[in-house]
């Protein structure tokens, strides 16, 4: 309908397309690193949230409390700087393109006008024509008003391929050495045993274990200080 009309304010109409595209894409290539970042340290605050908490009995056991604090802090803060930056840059999308769109109007109006003039066209068709060129350019519009939406979808997008591209972990598992023929007859020949080299807990023991027996070693009783008042419990089954 625009090109029935007239060919020369299509034209101009049509112009806009490229310039805006131009504009787009830089200050989208300036905003979609902030995307990412601001993506990025989403998933680690939210990670440190989650591990803080689920272990926070280890936290005030060792006196993490302050140590926890400063990190958040600090992931918190870099991700609030990346999300204004990224926010702010991709809030510049719809002005911009508002304005190109109203210098688009003018311009048709301009040429239009001439027309009229010459009496190529009349008033009625270049009101027909704005009409037209807003419906065409209405769409776009409705693109840079999500863009921001779309540039966190994409940063989100990244980061769930950058893990399914992941190469996949291989269990390195050995097989245990076959039992078949063992018999349970075990042997201690003047073993000592001690969790310091300067006490000594067993001394010079001795024994024979057949097949079928168990034996318990039980330490001494009682609050005992360098045993942190535990008693020592040592099971020995031979099968």
């Amino acid at each position: 309908m625009m090109l029935s009309i007239n060919v020369q304010m299509t034209l101009i109409s049509l112009l806009i397309l490229p310039v805006t595209a131009i504009i787009v894409r830089i200050i989208v290539g300036s905003s979609q690193k902030y995307f990412k970042r601001q993506q990025d340290y989403l998933g680690h605050v939210n990670g440190q949230v989650e591990e803080i908490y689920g272990g926070y009995t280890i936290v005030k056991a060792f006196n993490g409390q302050e140590k926890a604090i400063e990190d958040f802090t600090k992931a918190n803060n870099e991700l609030y700087h990346s999300a204004w930056k990224a926010q702010f840059l991709s809030g510049l999308i719809h002005p911009f393109m508002q304005f190109i769109g109203n210098v688009g109007y003018v311009a048709v109006a301009i040429v239009g006008g001439y027309f009229a003039v010459q009496g190529k066209i009349t008033v009625g068709n270049i009101q027909s024509f704005i009409q037209y060129n807003r419906q065409f350019t209405h769409p776009i519009n409705q693109i840079a008003q999500v863009s921001a939406m779309l540039q966190a979808m994409v940063a989100a997008a990244e980061r769930v391929f950058e893990f399914l591209e992941e190469d996949e972990e291989v269990e390195d598992v050995k097989e245990p050495k076959s039992t078949y023929g063992l018999k349970g007859n075990v042997t201690f020949d003047h073993v000592q045993f001690g969790y310091d080299e300067d006490k000594i807990i067993i001394n010079d023991f001795s024994a024979k274990v057949k097949d079928g027996q168990k034996i318990a070693i039980v330490g001494p009783t009682g609050a005992r200080k360098n045993n942190n008042g535990k008693t020592t419990y040592a099971f020995l089954w031979c099968k």
